[in-house]
Parts: C-alpha cells; structure tokens; sequence
C-alpha cells in the first residue's frame, strides 16, 4: 500500500449525502441538474462519495453537504480530486468512489462547516458499523 497523502484526518460518515452537480460558466441560464450521493467520509479538505458513474478529474462542482437533523446543507466549490471504478461483492454492480477537494467556501459557510465537524455531526454513532452497499451507490432523487 502507497503512503497516506492526506493532510487532513478523515471522518467516516453517517446518514450524509452530498448534492453535487458540475460548476459551468452556462449555469446561470439554465439550472442545472444536480443528483445526491452517499458521503463515505469527510475532512476539512475534501469527501469520499459513492456514485453509479464516474466524473472527470480536475471537474469544477458545486456540492451542498447535507447533514441529518440540520435544515440548511453547507455549500462549498469542489473540484473532483480523484476517482476509482469499484464493484461490488457480486461483481455485477459496478460503482465509482470518488474523492472530492473543497476549493471555496462562500461567507461564513467554511466556519459552519467545521463547528459541524468539532461537533462530531457528521460521525457515524460509536458502537455500530454501518456497511455502504451498492444499492446506496443510485443517486437518489434530485431536489
């Protein structure tokens, strides 16, 4: 195994999603369509999602976090860092992991952010493991 590049450490997640959908000088003409995806885990620099396709490295996206219990997602600027075709157990389901570098955060929504993770609100509850299985790799309904 290669060595951790990370700088920051990663959180696994529970019950996160992520709206994402591609950062485009055309988006202010028609709104995009944005689709939602599992979180894997999360640091101050980036998140892990899981998606049924991959996306294109260095692809600007606009991401909305949303956390359980919390009314209003925390928007950020990504880019897509890194992405890796995976399978699952059956070999049939094909997924994509796919890494995702915060770049900008807008306001005030980066110190949000990060009192959400010191507060521990986007960890999974201590005492069980929760299993992502490919079924939870489908985007799920668009808002």
């Amino acid at each position: 195994m290669g060595s951790e590049r990370r700088r920051e450490k990663r959180v696994p997640v529970r019950e996160c999603f992520v709206e994402c959908c591609a950062n485009s000088f055309w988006n202010f003409l028609k709104k995009p369509t944005a689709e939602t995806f599992p979180l894997v885990d999360i640091s101050k620099g980036g998140c892990q999602i899981l998606a049924s396709s991959g996306m294109a490295l260095g692809l600007s996206v606009n991401l909305h976090l949303m956390v359980p219990k919390d009314p209003k997602p925390v928007e950020v600027l990504g880019t897509v860092a890194w992405c890796k075709r995976s399978s699952a157990k059956n070999r049939d389901e094909i997924f994509f992991s796919i890494g995702l570098r915060f770049a900008k955060f807008p306001g005030k929504e980066r110190e949000r952010f990060e009192l959400l993770l010191l507060t521990r609100r986007f960890e999974k509850p201590s005492g069980g493991t929760s299993k992502i299985v490919a079924a939870d790799v489908a985007p799920a309904k668009s808002r």
